[in-house]
């Protein structure tokens, strides 16, 4: 029929459409997290080295992997137990040999090492926001703040190491919400087999993978992200989305997963802490590095003390003056965090909607056309992420993210 075949093409076209469409508001956000993360790396000082961590891991990382693993280091200070060298088996070490390896400048591997740490950290908490029912302009907005925040500038260019746990935060945020809605999809009694017992550790296994990465610079930076998943755990028990007997089996896995992995570092640390000098009580003592780490420069993002430190040629981290001295710098900074209060005391509650396309745990996609919801309660945080991204989604200039408008 003439009818017919006309509207056939029609129709292919249209649903292509869709799906182009779809795939661009997944990925568009992606994309311009990786642009904010590389360019301005690469196109920041170009051919110059900063004191980035250790020298010799761009003068010789070959030689540094050699004795990364060992308890003693001969070659300095006429031999001593070595201060966290362990930490350079992975991933810096590996990755500044490869790159050296294949004669790449090193100007360049910093600046990708740099732009890699910087997008895994956006990129994972727009993962983790899109776990929690945020809709794809919400959580790139989310993604933008936290990986454009003023909390990188005291290490972006001296102890970039130390930014690998705060890069792997939204990941193990969002693994383990993936953790918990997987494992609470509803399944008849005979339908649990062993596939299902040993894919309650798929997720738990990557946590444990993510922690062997980031976790073995520095034991006190990865503690500070552990009440991340914690928390979630512990308002999902509360909400009753989740069982208390499961948070706790999933805290478990994920615990003894990550013990595991963290054996190479931590017999080290033991060792280090037998017999190496002491090297924190001349360089970092409480009383100077907690001087500057008030509420007021906590709540925006700043305290780290080589934020404020001088000497005589200059201040220490030089990227910090206008947060400290520019009154247009630290009105907006605390603006962010003004907005973000705002948000708290203006939050309204999440509707959700069992159903298979979505977790109980997050606002389903096709809420909007089902009205028969019911409204939990959230968490403030919750509730004033939900009401950012509404409010950016109605906005024409995010219209590719309509289809996520709030329930009212």
């Amino acid at each position: 029929m003439p009818g017919g075949s006309r509207s056939a093409p029609a129709q292919s076209g249209a649903t292509w459409s869709r799906r182009l469409s779809g795939r661009l508001d997944r990925h568009v956000g992606v994309l311009v997290l990786a642009l904010l993360a590389y360019v301005p790396a690469l196109a920041s000082s170009p051919g110059r080295m900063p004191a980035d961590t250790k020298l010799y891991l761009y003068l010789d990382p070959g030689g540094l992997l050699g004795r990364a693993a060992s308890t003693f280091e001969s070659a300095q200070f006429a031999g001593w137990v070595p201060h966290q060298q362990i930490a350079y088996l992975w991933p810096s070490g590996p990755w500044f040999w490869l790159f050296d390896t294949l004669g790449v400048a090193d100007w360049v591997a910093h600046r990708l090492w740099i732009g890699t740490i910087v997008f895994a950290a956006g990129a994972g908490v727009r993962w983790a926001a899109s776990a929690l029912g945020i809709g794809p302009s919400g959580s790139t907005v989310a993604a933008l703040v936290y990986q454009l925040s003023p909390f990188l500038l005291a290490y972006i260019s001296r102890t970039s190491l130390l930014l690998l746990p705060w890069a792997g935060l939204g990941w193990i945020v969002a693994l383990t919400i993936r953790a918990a809605t997987g494992a609470s999809r509803p399944r008849a009694a005979g339908d649990v087999g062993w596939r299902d017992r040993a894919g309650a550790w798929r997720d738990p296994a990557l946590i444990a993978l993510i922690v062997a990465t980031i976790g073995a610079v520095n034991a006190t930076a990865l503690a500070l992200i552990i009440p991340g998943p914690l928390l979630w755990l512990v308002h999902a028990t509360w909400q009753q989305s989740i069982g208390r007997r499961q948070a706790l089996g999933i805290a478990l896995r994920v615990g003894v997963l990550c013990g595991a992995v963290s054996l190479w570092w931590i017999g080290m640390l033991v060792v280090q802490s037998r017999h190496g000098a002491p090297v924190l009580s001349f360089s970092e003592t409480l009383e100077d590095v907690s001087r500057n780490s008030t509420g007021s420069e906590i709540i925006r993002s700043l305290g780290y003390w080589l934020l404020y430190q001088r000497d005589p040629i200059g201040p220490t981290t030089t990227a910090s003056l206008p947060y400290l001295i520019s009154l247009r710098s630290i009105a907006v900074s605390f603006a962010v965090a003004l907005i973000g209060l705002l948000g708290l005391i203006a939050g309204t509650p999440l509707c959700w909607s069992p159903s298979a396309e979505s977790s109980p745990l997050a606002c389903t996609r096709s809420v909007h056309r089902r009205r028969s919801c019911r409204c939990s309660p959230t968490t403030p945080v919750q509730a004033s992420l939900w009401r950012c991204a509404a409010v950016l989604e109605r906005s024409p200039s995010f219209s590719w993210a309509s289809r996520w408008a709030p329930v009212r």
